[in-house]
């Protein structure tokens, strides 16, 4: 049976208060000197680099100060044609002359629509500073204020040559943040019942100040009755992980996050999570490829669409799978999964054999890791 509808939070929903973070990043990019300069924002997965520079972004200061904007999402493994599309699609339509184009004239065009203009590119999540080589002769320096802003987890690629000034270092929340921010996901304006209060601060201590790992576990803990027995579970599991690194803790606390997803929901979310990299997906291809790989069962009560829908909601509901583009009318367009998930996904695949008695089949599951 699939589980009452989740509340769908919305886009880039505002739950940690990061307007000191916000204000030093937005000064790196609107003053200083005219040349082109390359502002870093760097800490480990999980911390919220992204969910800050998109508030950057659509900072009413910073939209104001630049002609042009422009986002692409990098990852590990990026294609520089994928990349240069993305961020040209920020700046103009994608007709079918321009797909048409080679990667020279692709480069050429970019740097011509930028050109004399003050533009802000964000290249999110750079694994490698050879992915900002490889576009630096399409992004003009006309000394105007221009700027790069790259977001990345590793502290060696935000000390690259090319990276002016300090990076910026994402802070983890500290314990009372913490706590704020999973009753604001939990209750959102309403107060945590006292005799949750304890345990709940426990629960949030334990996230390392990860908003990653805070925000999955208010996604389970939203799923479950809200009594202590329950949530001490939560707690219990937690606790019986023995590291302190809070990159590690966030991994086990994802993975107790998805251990405790109904069976149904398992092998949906496996699935979504490993054809994502940091790349949204429209809800009605993920719904299709459900059902092409028969996660989704027609009980005759209810349509397989809204048997996906349902699926979805739920995912979404648990900050497993986060809505990226909404339709007009409010509906979710489009959806991603957080790389670190990901990461957790791949293997746990692999292991299980998900996809070994789907349509799919092991062989071109491989064969579809190999591709993203």
């Amino acid at each position: 049976m699939v589980s009452s509808p989740a509340k769908i939070p919305k886009i880039d929903e505002v739950v940690i208060d990061l307007t000191d973070e916000k204000k030093l990043v937005i000064d790196r990019l609107i003053s200083g000197s005219g040349k082109l300069d390359v502002v870093a924002v760097v800490g480990m997965a999980g911390l919220g680099k992204t969910t800050l520079v998109r508030r950057v972004y659509n900072d009413p200061l910073v939209t104001y100060h630049f002609h042009i904007q422009a986002w692409c999402c990098v990852s590990q493994a990026y294609q520089k044609r994928e990349l240069l599309l993305q961020i040209l699609s920020d700046i103009v339509e994608l007709t079918d002359d321009v797909l048409e184009m080679s990667d020279e004239e692709l480069k050429l065009k970019l740097y011509r629509c930028l050109r004399r203009n003050r533009y802000l590119i964000v290249m999110d999540d750079i694994w490698s500073i050879e992915a900002l080589y490889d576009f630096k002769r399409s992004f003009p320096n006309d000394d105007n204020g221009s700027r790069i802003l790259i977001t990345s987890r590793h502290f060696h690629v935000a000390a690259e040559d090319e990276v002016d000034g300090t990076p910026h270092s994402l802070r983890r929340l500290s314990d009372d943040e913490s706590r704020k921010l999973l009753q604001k996901k939990l209750f959102d304006t309403k107060e945590c019942p006292n005799e949750l209060m304890e345990v709940g601060e426990q629960i949030a201590a334990s996230c390392k100040g990860l908003p990653l790992a805070v925000i999955a576990i208010a996604g389970l803990l939203g799923r479950t009755d809200m009594i202590l027995d329950r949530w001490k579970e939560v707690l219990e599991s937690i606790c019986s992980q023995t590291t302190d690194d809070p990159e590690m803790r966030c991994m086990e606390i994802l993975d107790i996050c998805y251990r405790y997803l109904p069976n149904y929901l398992k092998p949906c979310f496996l699935y979504t999570a490993v054809i994502l990299e940091d790349k949204d997906i429209p809800v009605k291809k993920l719904a299709w490829l459900w059902r092409a790989e028969g996660f989704l069962t027609d009980t005759g009560a209810e349509s397989i669409e809204d048997i996906a829908e349902g699926y979805l909601r739920d995912l979404i509901g648990r900050s497993l799978v986060l809505p990226s583009k909404r339709r007009s009318h409010g509906g979710i367009k489009t959806c991603r999964v957080h790389d670190m998930l990901r990461t957790l996904c791949i293997p746990e695949s692999l292991k299980k054999k998900t996809f070994c008695s789907s349509k799919m089949g092991m062989t071109n599951f491989f064969i579809l890791l190999t591709r993203i």
